[in-house]
């Protein structure tokens, strides 16, 4: 009966090492998700970005992650393919998992998308209202005038984009570049000033005034020419992220050139927690950002896998000589009549092996589900803790329990 006893008990432990299926399958697709967004990583620092786009692609079927599709708007963004990389940064939002300083610089440049797809009037009658659609082009140019004159740019920028899609003229494109300079918007004036000097010739616009476009995109571009990031760190080899996006080690060369938003910039080192930290540009100026890291507390994880360890341990060791205990108890009963000294010897040998036996399988138990418990609370509980594993003797053996007050 013991020996049916003992092995129930080990058939317990190989039951709770079992991981569900569920489980099983999503650490397998967490894994190959990993590895194909390290290939795409890899492709994209090395301008690949067909290849980038397609090991991201899998990535983000594999795990689900929404972090994905920032990286999948990256590569669309290389590849100049306006429609899907808005479409990426509106999924991405939409999960709510943005993290800080990301959020600015995404609605930044989702701003400077829909802007560039209404100048090549990519978004179609279909993206406007039965409205909008109605609308006369030559009221809602005077209704940008008088917005503009009373210093509301807002709103003379929103009837002069209307107006720019439904009637296409390009005169308009100069009237939304100021409305972009007063509302300090460079990209957006520098994209619109540019489509307005490649297609006024053709509308026959008056030289002064493209004169005066050319001067401006002129000013503009060295403007954002200067606007930078210096990124400085006492760590050397450290990588370094800006929005998410691989740019070198530290220490850098030189100031990164970025856009006048905000920006998040991070850095990652083995050892060592990401350094993070969050800046807002403005046109024209070189801002300086110096990460901090902190080290990893490496030794205290271990410490905390001490206690089920000792536990594992000394279970298997009383097990073990409860099984040199049991060996010899055979060997002594073998040919020893009933009622003998070598008998009862034995009997009593016996005894004790199945005891030790049991407070083995027991002690290995409960370090077993110590070793859970500990896991599940991600580090070493408390003192005042409500978790506790008691042992207590019984008639067959020892019964081991875990009790949690709540």
């Amino acid at each position: 009966m013991n020996q049916f006893r003992f092995l129930t008990i080990v058939c317990a432990l190989g039951v709770l090492a079992l991981q569900s299926p569920a489980t099983v399958f999503a650490d397998e697709a967490e894994a190959e998700a990993r590895v194909l967004f390290q290939e795409g990583e890899q492709a994209y620092r090395e301008g690949d970005y067909e290849r980038a786009l397609e090991r991201w692609t899998l990535a983000y079927e594999r795990s689900g992650r929404p972090a994905f599709l920032y990286n999948l708007a990256q590569v669309y963004a290389r590849m100049d393919r306006l429609v899907d990389e808005r479409e990426a940064l509106l999924r991405y939002i939409e999960y709510g998992e943005v993290p800080d300083g990301i959020r600015e610089n995404i609605d930044a440049r989702l701003r400077l998308i829909e802007h560039r797809l209404a100048l090549s009037r990519e978004l179609g009658a279909d993206e406007l209202t039965e409205e909008e659609r109605a609308a006369d082009p030559r009221e809602l140019f005077r209704e940008g005038e008088r917005h503009y004159h009373g210093g509301r740019y807002e709103e003379a920028l929103a009837a002069w984009q209307l107006a720019y899609q439904l009637s296409g003229r390009i005169a308009l494109l100069y009237n939304l570049a100021q409305a972009y300079s007063r509302l300090g918007m460079l990209e957006e004036e520098k994209v619109t000033l540019e489509a307005f000097l490649q297609d006024s010739g053709e509308e026959g616009i008056a030289e002064a005034l493209r004169t005066s476009a050319q001067e401006r995109l002129e000013a503009i571009v060295e403007r954002l020419e200067r606007t930078r990031v210096e990124i400085v760190g006492s760590l050397d080899g450290a990588e370094v992220f800006l929005n998410e996006e691989y740019i070198g080690k530290l220490p850098l060369d030189a100031p990164i050139r970025v856009s006048p938003t905000t920006h998040r910039i991070s850095a990652r080192a083995e050892g060592y927690a990401d350094a993070v930290a969050t800046i807002s540009v403005r046109p024209g100026t070189t801002s300086r950002v110096e990460l901090h890291f902190e080290a990893l507390e490496i030794k205290s994880e271990r410490r905390v896998k001490k206690v089920p360890l000792a536990l594992f341990i000394g279970g298997a060791s009383v097990a073990a000589v409860g099984a040199v205990v049991g060996g010899l108890a055979y060997g002594q009963a073998n040919g020893a009549g009933i009622g003998t000294e070598e008998g009862d010897r034995a009997l009593r040998m016996a005894k004790s092996a199945d005891v030790l036996l049991d407070v083995g399988a027991a002690t290995f138990v409960g370090g077993l589900i110590t070793h859970f418990v500990q896991k599940k609370r991600g580090g070493t509980a408390p003192e005042s803790a409500n978790d506790s594993i008691g042992f207590a003797p019984t008639r067959d053996g020892l019964s081991i329990g875990y009790e949690r007050r709540f």
